[in-house]
């Protein structure tokens, strides 16, 4: 790890945004808020306790704005390229147990990656996880709840079934036999137990398990008025020992959206009125902590909004947990078109939010009209929340960017577009909308 003064380091609480710290200047871009960019350092002491040894253990940064490289004890674990996606390394525990160990980041936000206000520095939760070597594999729990097809819903409640799976990671050096336990509570905290499923979870692999459908007799629906929540608990079973336990939040909900006749929740027709709101807030830049999320979404609501769309990535999923809770819906994006390795982190972290209602592929001139990326997005999504039946989509400058690419009309579930919205301009679009 490169050499850094010691007289230069100062306490910090996370979440944190070092540029929105920073002096004002007439030099700095305008689009970025006339606040300098540069780098900084973080540094902290971490105490490993001797009973991490033979554990899984690793850490998990929520994101880092932009361009991040970590060492451990000024060994370097590696970096991340991209400041809006969570990111993760595994650790040798058997190595670093007992051990007080330096954690350093170098975050480099010289080269924002965007037209708008970026921010610096650990902008979100840093987590480090010691776990049991057989255990749920971070955001391996799907867990998609479908209302029946022929379920008639009556005063907000209708018969459904959850379909969850879970991914198991094995970091023995041998196979181990693991038996899966599913149990769903309601907000009342009545529980309900699916059929237990037993797998055999080799060495340094991951194995999936799909637990046949949980009947869910008159749940009560998720809805902008009534946002209720169920939790689904995954219990790990190894030689009669619980190894390992994952709460799940999820909710049971309907959606449509019709060409004719437009946009339906829980089968009532309802208005999406929504707003573009990218993750900055006046006084604390990028680093918004969870609690101003909730008041965010719930001024939103006062004012007449029940959607909000990430504008233009991936939000922190305080935002989903707080929209989850209060009854609001999310358009949630990936940042560019040519990134599916991060709309892969992207849906397998926010499938389980029963806001979520439109998946985006991108926005305007982030959506590379070159290549044909905008498939392979679509397929992510399409592989990783298949059950859901969430749309895809993008946004596409109208006025600016139009016609749209070949791939967008082939791709694209919904059309989104903006700015230039005369009907002139969007005619050829229409017209090449097939009519069926």
């Amino acid at each position: 790890m490169p050499e850094t003064n010691d007289s230069d380091w100062r306490q910090v609480d996370l979440p944190h945004d070092f540029v929105v710290e920073g002096t004002f200047s007439a030099k700095a871009s305008k689009s970025q808020g006339y606040l300098p960019f540069g780098v900084g350092w973080y540094r902290r002491h971490i105490a490993i306790p001797a009973s991490a040894a033979n554990r899984a253990i690793w850490l998990d940064f929520d994101g880092a704005q932009a361009l991040s490289t970590v060492w451990l004890d000024g060994e370097e674990l590696g970096g991340h390229a991209s400041g809006y996606t969570p990111f993760r390394f595994n650790l040798n525990a058997s190595r670093l147990a007992g051990r007080t160990v330096v954690l350093a980041v170098r975050v480099d936000a010289t080269k924002p990656d965007s037209w708008w206000y970026d921010g610096g520095g650990i902008y979100r939760s840093v987590w480090l996880t010691i776990a049991s070597p057989v255990h749920i594999e971070p955001w391996g729990v799907y867990a998609p709840a479908l209302v029946g097809s022929n379920a008639s819903i009556t005063d907000g409640h209708a018969d459904a079934a959850l379909l969850p799976s879970v991914e198991i990671a094995n970091w023995e050096s041998s196979a181990q036999d693991v038996m899966v336990h599913f149990s769903v509570f309601d907000e009342r905290g009545e529980v309900q137990h699916g059929t237990p499923a037993s797998v055999t979870a080799a060495p340094g692999d991951i194995a999936t398990v799909n637990e046949t459908a949980i009947a869910l007799v008159g749940a009560k629906l998720w809805s902008l008025e009534s946002p209720s929540l169920y939790t689904l608990v995954c219990s790990l079973v190894v030689k009669g020992v619980t190894v390992d336990s994952v709460n799940t939040t999820f909710g049971v909900r309907k959606t449509v959206f019709d060409p004719q006749r437009g946009f339906f929740l829980n089968d009532v027709p309802t208005k999406i009125l929504g707003c573009a709101n990218h993750q900055d807030f006046a006084g604390v830049g990028v680093a918004v902590p969870d609690a101003l999320q909730l008041h965010r979404v719930a001024k939103l609501k006062e004012f007449g909004s029940n959607a909000w769309r990430t504008a233009h990535n991936a939000p922190n999923e305080g935002l989903l947990n707080a929209a989850d809770k209060l009854g609001f819906l999310v358009w949630d994006e990936n940042h560019r078109s040519t990134q599916p390795d991060e709309a892969a982190i992207l849906v397998k972290r926010d499938r389980n939010h029963p806001s979520v209602i439109i998946w985006s592929v991108c926005n305007e001139k982030l959506c590379d009209s070159h290549t044909n990326n905008g498939s392979a997005v679509k397929a992510v999504f399409k592989k990783l929340d298949p059950l859901m039946g969430r749309p895809t989509s993008a946004n596409c400058d109208a006025g600016q960017h139009f016609p749209p690419p070949a791939w967008y009309l082939e791709t694209e579930d919904l059309v989104g577009f903006d700015y230039g919205t005369t009907s002139c301009k969007l005619r050829p679009l229409f017209d090449r909308i097939p009519t069926q």
